[in-house]
């Protein structure tokens, strides 16, 4: 494995400094290759890792001549990620375990923030297209979800023991990861549809507002982004990923409110489906249990955020550290039946035991950004964000971003928001 990984490496190397975007957009349909894992000179590290690390040093390497234009963000995002960076740093020295949290400050926060403004800048510099980068996003998404139907159909390759209710895991460990990975990707698709050739309104007129998918210029691309979005939805399903199939339900039910034209018919389903669900005894007992948490998993949950409670309370400041909440948890914890998981599973909890009140402030910081540039600029801000909104609702009850591709895909989401406004509105100070 070790002679494989080399070999890998040194290839991606190559087309790393003769076509830089070409080993961007791989590199992007490749984030699950994090699982291929191997040391180099003792440190651990994954495929994923090595290859973000060549294209960042080939992008730094080759505009070396431009390093301040490389960094240059509107103020307030330059401040709230330099706080998260802070925040990251100082949490990792006040970690018990320096090393694992050095490996996590290194793979969720400073790579994945160094890819950040690589993809901005090429994505300014139109060295890497919108479409493009989506398109790629969704291709390996459509590969991760493609061996999850395969692992359906033919029962074969399903990790222990997941095998045994047939929860189709495709690439990954558990069902959880794949709702993870693929939950925003579809929601990618189809906030795609709204960005294909989506026309400027004339001067006096009122913006168009009809389905791209109806345009014959760009009919097969609309289809193919309602076929990944339908296949994505399959493995999801396959894969009873339960809180990343309501989160996409809620992001929908968003989306068709955002458009005035799917205004009417967006309400009129919900109440529908709402009155049929809770008209039936089995689905009505069944929302009940899963809105109040009165079910197997709702009642884990609850446990675990109360001892997490506990913890944050004797320790606000800096929280458990990087990596350090299953060993922090350990004195507060009173449902000895229920395991020790490594994040306390909702994202308020999540950054706070990881990254203390400072990672919360840039964590919030980042949001008000994100929520300012959408008023500033709807048109374009809402359809790039919402991948990020599916990833916050799911984060209610997950864990969305600690996680090698996860973080990255974040971070690649961000960028793809960020660079798509306006660029009078999103550099300079206000």
């Amino acid at each position: 494995m070790t002679i494989v990984f080399a070999v890998l490496t040194v290839l991606f190397a190559l087309i790393a400094w003769m076509r830089l975007p070409a080993a961007v957009l791989l590199m992007v349909a490749l984030l699950p290759s994090y699982l291929l894992r191997a040391s180099v000179f003792g440190v651990p590290t994954t495929l994923l890792e090595m290859m973000l690390l060549l294209v960042g040093a080939v992008w730094l390497i080759q505009n070396r001549k431009r390093l301040r234009e490389l960094f240059s963000l509107q103020r307030r995002w330059a401040v709230a990620i330099a706080l998260l960076v802070l925040a990251a740093t100082i949490s990792a020295i006040v970690a018990d375990n320096t090393f694992a949290a050095l490996g996590i400050w290194k793979a969720y926060f400073m790579e994945p923030i160094l890819f950040f403004y690589l993809l901005v800048d090429l994505l300014r510099r139109s060295q890497i297209s919108y479409d493009r980068l989506r398109m790629v996003l969704l291709a390996g998404g459509a590969v991760v979800a493609v061996v999850a139907v395969a692992q359906w159909l033919t029962g074969q390759g399903i990790p222990i023991p997941w095998d045994l209710e047939r929860r189709v895991t495709g690439v990954f460990d558990y069902p959880n990861a794949l709702g993870l990975y693929l939950g925003p990707l579809a929601v990618l698709a189809i906030s795609s549809l709204f960005l294909l050739s989506k026309p400027s309104p004339a001067p006096g007129q009122e913006e168009r507002e009809d389905l791209t998918w109806r345009d014959p210029s760009t009919r097969w691309r609309s289809l193919g982004l309602i076929g990944s979005f339908l296949l994505f939805t399959g493995a999801l399903i396959l894969a009873e990923s339960e809180a990343a199939l309501a989160a996409l339900v809620v992001t929908l039910v968003v989306l068709g409110l955002i458009r005035r034209s799917m205004r009417a018919w967006t309400i009129a389903l919900v109440v529908l489906l709402a009155m049929g669900g809770f008209s039936i005894p089995f689905t009505r007992t069944y929302l009940i249990q899963k809105i109040t948490l009165q079910d197997v998993s709702g009642q884990v949950r609850l446990s675990q955020w109360s001892e997490t409670w506990e913890l944050l309370k004797d320790r606000p400041v800096f929280g458990a550290g990087l990596s350090g909440y299953p060993t922090a948890l350990v004195p507060y914890h009173r449902d000895t039946h229920i395991e020790i998981y490594q994040y306390p599973h909702t994202i308020l909890f999540n950054i706070w035991t990881e990254l203390g009140l400072l990672g919360l402030v840039a964590f919030f910081l980042l949001l008000k950004e994100s929520v300012s540039a959408i008023i500033r600029s709807p048109r374009t801000g809402v359809w790039m964000w919402l991948p990020l909104f599916h990833m916050s609702l799911h984060g209610l009850f997950d864990v969305p971003y600690f996680k090698n591709d996860l973080a990255l895909l974040t971070w690649i989401f961000l960028a793809l928001f960020y660079a798509s406004l306006p660029r009078g509105r999103h550099t300079t100070d206000e």
